[in-house]
């Protein structure tokens, strides 16, 4: 009993480590296998709840958002020759039942860091016109965050971001790990069930060097943040 309270111990620690860097709390987040997991676990997870809704993704996202994103009723938002999103074209997308926008942060082939912030204020605004008119569907944003974490700003409350995912082989940890930012505002049905791990959200003995591991490497990469990209510059 002694070691595997240490162990648990260990784990929540490591949870404690990444919601830091995130500006979150500890039960925001949830780890997972990786960014593809966590990306699937997201998409799936929202439009579980809502079958009839729709969703928008970027043009440029990764295929495990892709993917996942097209067995639903998904809208493709475009891009501009530079590669980013063409916020007004977005915002002509958004309908009555979108309940799901996902943005990559920072793109993996590319390296164009997409404006989070402008598109959170769009959301926010589409948000209040929806309940002055009765609308209670919510609207939730995600990003992809795995190209990001070594060199941008995490904050999830600066971002505006209901989820955020990381992944642990991008930022020089373990691969096959990874971690899922869910606001508790937030709400996601579980895709892995049968065991109640990570709040009941991600089913499955805990890949327990996995989980140190990631939140080892993000509070490497979270310290050398602005030195990394000021030597990338």
């Amino acid at each position: 009993y002694e070691e595997s309270a240490k162990v648990h111990k260990d784990i929540e620690t490591a949870r404690a480590s990444v919601a830091a860097v995130l500006g979150a709390r500890p039960s925001e987040i949830i780890f997972t296998a990786g960014a593809t997991e966590a990306n699937n676990l997201v998409i799936r997870g929202v439009m579980a709840q809502h079958p009839r809704a729709s969703l928008i993704v970027s043009a440029v996202e990764h295929d495990s958002v892709l993917v996942p994103a097209h067995e639903f009723d998904a809208q493709i938002a475009p891009v501009k020759p530079n590669g980013i999103i063409d916020v007004t074209a977005l915002e002509k997308m958004i309908q009555d039942n979108t309940v799901l926008v996902s943005l990559m942060y920072a793109n993996n082939e590319v390296g164009t860091i997409q404006p989070l912030k402008a598109v959170s204020s769009l959301l926010a605004k589409v948000r209040a016109d929806r309940k002055k008119n009765g609308n209670s569907l919510p609207l939730y944003f995600h990003t992809d965050a795995a190209q990001a974490a070594n060199y941008l700003d995490l904050h999830v409350s600066r971002l505006g971001v209901d989820f955020l995912t990381l992944n642990g082989g991008k930022i020089y940890g373990p691969k096959q790990s990874g971690a899922l930012y869910v606001s508790a505002k937030a709400r996601l049905v579980p895709q892995i069930t049968g065991g109640k791990q990570e709040f009941n959200m991600r089913s499955g003995t805990e890949n327990v060097a996995g989980i140190i591991g990631v939140a080892k490497a993000l509070a490497i990469a979270s310290s050398m943040r602005e030195s990394e990209a000021a030597r990338l510059r």
